[in-house]
């Protein structure tokens, strides 16, 4: 009995196209399963060859047929890829928008994972550590990407689910580049989301961000994931992150958020170890700030209502009773609260950004969930 050929509908057209009739195919051979999987005609660590096109269809690598086009299952992947989005979002305008990470660790892999499946279709990945076995039990990548770069695993993971995802990498820290070369990673995004553990790298990316004019989305869990903060930056109309910190040195200065302090300090990165916390509680984190990230990228439908610029920090907490420090903010599990920022009068950035300044109360207004 021959094997069943699942392939991509898109591909398949392109296979058929082919003038010489030559090409080898590249998927996965599940043979216990009788399935081969054809995803591509180009050679990928994934993937290894499993048939090569003759004149009436394929030839497999590993069984002794040869199996007519007419014959495989034909799967309408980019049609389907959007289906489920159609109607809830304009997919036509998402695909096109582009979205800059600074940092791909737990919360910012997950994040480009909601992404992609809300079918945004231009990526740019800026992070230079590599994936650990560490990482296993929070991030959106697996075992296959052991010791790669995270830029790279994460990469793959946007291709497995929307192959025609346009994605430049970059294994840099934002902190070693030059202003020039700062500005040519972000020049043309839509937004810019940044969930390093450097607070120098933040400060950046929010200076960056005003001259480029483009919105930002800070995203940090405190201790052991418990909770979480979420401040998004719109150049010239909300507080910004330079801001923010004064905030935080007034109101927020107890609750600890794990900061990377290499640049203050003589520790060596493998020295340096990561928060614990469990993937569970980062979810809903990341739930909330990727919505406000879809927001940012919709500014004319129906989410930018979740855009308070008077209001644009979150503080959430996870699904456990608040403690200590943390009973000061939070009363509850899932406790969520909107915060008013006080923009700074003497912030350069904002300066730069308005000519100008004005001036609101800080308060926090609690939104139960």
């Amino acid at each position: 009995m021959n094997p069943k050929i699942i392939i991509p509908q898109e591909l398949l057209l392109e296979i058929r196209s082919c003038s010489d009739g030559l090409e080898d195919c590249y998927g996965i051979a599940r043979f216990n399963e009788g399935l081969i999987q054809i995803l591509s005609l180009q050679p990928h660590d994934d993937l290894k060859k499993v048939a090569r096109i003759n004149s009436q269809g394929i030839e497999l690598e590993d069984y002794p047929y040869s199996i007519p086009f007419a014959e495989m299952e034909t799967i309408p992947v980019s049609d389907e890829f959007i289906s489920r989005s159609q109607g809830v979002i304009d997919t036509s305008i998402v695909a096109a928008r582009k979205v800059a990470f600074i940092g791909l660790g737990s919360v910012g892999s997950q994040i480009a994972l909601h992404l992609t499946q809300s079918a945004i279709g231009r990526f740019i990945l800026l992070d230079p550590d590599g994936f650990s076995a560490s990482n296993l039990a929070r991030h959106a990548c697996d075992m296959r990407d052991l010791g790669r770069y995270k830029t790279k695993a994460v990469k793959d993971m946007i291709l497995r689910r929307n192959p025609q995802a346009a994605i430049q990498t970059f294994e840099e820290n934002l902190l070693d580049l030059s202003w020039h070369e700062q500005m040519e990673r972000l020049q043309g995004s839509d937004l810019v989301i940044s969930t390093t553990d450097s607070t120098a790298a933040q400060f950046m990316a929010n200076e960056l961000c005003h001259s480029l004019q483009i919105p930002s989305l800070y995203v940090g869990c405190y201790e052991r994931a418990c909770a979480g903060e979420i401040l998004f930056v719109k150049p010239g109309q909300t507080a910004c992150f330079n801001c923010f910190m004064e905030f935080r040195q007034s109101y927020l200065l107890e609750l600890k958020k794990k900061e990377q302090r290499i640049p203050y300090s003589d520790e060596q990165p493998s020295e340096l170890k990561a928060e614990p916390g469990l993937a569970i509680d980062i979810a809903y984190i990341v739930a909330i700030a990727s919505a406000y990230a879809l927001a940012l990228l919709l500014p004319d439908s129906n989410r930018n209502s979740l855009l308070d610029l008077d209001r644009n920090l979150t503080l959430v907490h996870a699904g456990s009773l608040p403690q200590d420090r943390y009973s000061e903010i939070f009363h509850q599990p899932f406790d969520f609260l909107l915060a008013r920022v006080k923009r700074d009068d003497a912030c350069p950035i904002c300066q730069k950004s308005t000519g100008g300044t004005y001036e609101t109360s800080t308060d926090f207004s609690r939104n139960p969930v």
